[in-house]
């Protein structure tokens, strides 16, 4: 019994460990090729305005949007952020009639599922969010090609809790594809907190 008390911890503590690396290594991404669309992940909008992390974002798909990569932008966030996105893709450069609106992206999985309706898409975020989105991307069937915004790093502590919340949010969505695929809504619901 004391065996299992000791191995159950240590292996809990090796498979965040590999997570992790697996998350940083995708987090590097990958070259960027021509795509049917660019998907932007939502990150959060403070009196109308996105913030800094997701400012990086839409800055990237803007650059890869004028690089014609992909003929249309889709701005992908919960209604508070979807305005702003639009707003900032246009600032940016994006005709209006290249960005598509998806208020319903409370969650990874959720903009993942909007993003079908492309064969091929490019998806632009964090660095530590490219790992699940490939994930979720992969099992719904979507070819996603990961692309990192250029974000700041975190400061040292902010930078663990990110570690630890994003390797919850990995195993979280995994384990909970069964019933995502079950009853996509009541699921994707659910699990909008590891936005």
């Amino acid at each position: 019994m004391l065996s299992l008390l000791i191995a159950l911890p240590l292996l809990a503590l090796a498979g965040a460990a590999v997570t992790w690396l697996q998350i940083q290594r995708r987090g590097a991404g990958e070259p960027p090729r021509s795509a049917d669309a660019i998907v932007v992940f939502g990150a959060g909008a403070r009196n109308g305005r996105p913030s800094p992390e997701l400012q990086a974002r839409l800055d990237r798909a803007a650059e890869l949007h004028a690089g014609g990569y992909a003929p249309v932008v889709l701005a992908s966030g919960d209604p508070s952020e979807a305005g702003p996105m639009c707003d900032s893709l246009l600032h940016l450069g994006v005709p209006r009639e290249a960005i598509e609106i998806d208020e319903e992206g409370v969650s990874t999985r959720h903009t993942v599922a909007a993003a079908r309706r492309y064969r091929r898409v490019l998806a632009v975020s964090s660095p530590y969010h490219l790992h699940r989105i490939v994930g979720e991307a992969d099992r719904q069937g979507l070819e996603a090609a990961p692309v990192p915004a250029r974000t700041p790093r975190p400061i040292p502590r902010r930078r663990a809790m990110q570690a630890l919340r994003e390797v919850a949010a990995v195993w979280w969505y995994a384990l909970s594809a069964p019933a995502a695929r079950r009853g996509y809504p009541a699921a994707a619901r659910a699990d909008s907190r590891a936005k």
